[in-house]
């Protein structure tokens, strides 16, 4: 039931229906998963156009697909559920919300997609999401890049490569295509991952970061975020400052010349202006998810469990991989921090839905953290 509650309000104001009003046909390819209730789906959040699924996964083809290597994953707890949902609901495919049926493969269909919507409004303003799945799970990859990774001989890395090496693929040949129609000057680019490997699915890791997906720990925090608009800046620079997706919220609309809702308080900020002064404009950066919460400024973040009362304190500037807890001997920027974070949390609304999850992960050193 609560899974059936999730999702996006209808009160939110989203940046298709923003930049709809300036003349934008929008467009959104892949995973949505921001609700599967009829008043939260894209179709009724300013989307003129839809192909994908609502949940958070989809087999990327029928179970049993011939040229398609199906890999189950006995070690992951989460991999029976993620098989289940098979293509039914809103595991299903639809098409401007209207159930279809698809027989190929996902991320080559979302690539596809991709490429006919741009084609179709390339002579005019166009907004696109494509959201790719890959490489969640369930493991699915074609034969002819499985053979490519042969020489890997965990099969549950094989595959997972083998997807990865699929979605490099698909996002080139979208990138190439912006090029080919000739709008590539004019075109602005978000290209970024929703959090850090989910090394619980034993696919991969986060390298020396600490933790991933569902921890707040910079293996599930940290993630790539690449902007390019080659009229309006050159490649190739790196910041150095703290961004966060939100931002892209805020850098499309003025970057359109769109009014910010005056009813509510915004969080992104302009990231172009951001790059033009070389200085970040989040002095703070929040997260709260049940009991765990977490704030960081450019040097220091602490996390919390509001139920434990468990503490970490990192220097990033010193320690970007969080090996050092300082919490103990640094009382005073914990109470400093987590004092700011209350103050933004009181503003914040009740939780909507109950937690579906809690994830306990051990760090290398033997320590036990729990996440909501």
């Amino acid at each position: 039931k609560a899974m059936e509650l999730q999702g996006l309000p209808p009160s939110e104001i989203t940046l298709p229906e923003i930049l709809r009003k300036h003349g934008y046909h929008t467009g959104l390819v892949g995973k949505w998963h921001l609700g599967r209730s009829k008043y939260n789906q894209p179709c009724n959040l300013g989307f003129d156009y839809q192909y994908g699924f609502y949940a958070s996964h989809s087999l990327y083809a029928p179970e049993g697909s011939e040229g398609i290597v199906d890999q189950k994953i006995e070690e992951d707890f989460t991999d029976p559920h993620i098989w289940s949902g098979q293509r039914n609901g809103p595991h299903g495919i639809y098409r401007n919300c209207i159930s279809i049926n698809e027989d190929k493969y996902l991320t080559d269909r979302i690539k596809e997609e991709s490429i006919q919507f741009i084609a179709e409004n390339k002579e005019q303003p166009f907004f696109l999401w494509a959201s790719f799945n890959a490489p969640h799970t369930p493991l699915q990859a074609k034969k002819d890049y499985v053979r490519d990774f042969s020489h890997i001989e965990d099969p549950v890395k094989r595959i997972y490569y083998a997807m990865i090496a699929n979605l490099d693929d698909a996002i080139g040949e979208i990138h190439q295509a912006v090029k080919d129609f000739g709008i590539e000057e004019n075109t602005l680019i978000f290209f970024i991952s929703d959090n850090g490997g989910a090394e619980y699915t034993l696919t991969t890791d986060n390298g020396p970061y600490k933790g991933g997906k569902v921890t707040d720990f910079e293996g599930g925090v940290k993630v790539p975020f690449i902007m390019k608009w080659p009229r309006k800046f050159d490649g190739g620079k790196i910041v150095d400052f703290p961004v966060v997706s939100m931002d892209i919220f805020s850098t499309a609309i003025e970057s359109v010349g769109a009014s910010y809702p005056s009813d509510r308080i915004i969080d992104g900020t302009n990231l172009i202006e951001a790059m033009e002064s070389n200085a970040g404009q989040h002095e703070y950066i929040f997260w709260q998810n049940g009991f765990s919460k977490a704030i960081r400024n450019k040097q220091y973040k602490i996390t919390w469990n509001e139920e434990s009362g468990q503490v970490t304190l990192y220097d990033l500037l010193a320690d970007p991989y969080e090996k050092r807890n300082l919490s103990a001997n640094q009382q005073t920027i914990v109470n400093e921090l987590q004092t700011i974070h209350n103050k933004w949390s009181v503003n914040m609304p009740k939780p909507a839905w109950p937690s579906v999850i809690y994830y306990h992960f051990v760090d290398e050193d033997g320590q036990s953290y729990y996440f909501d």
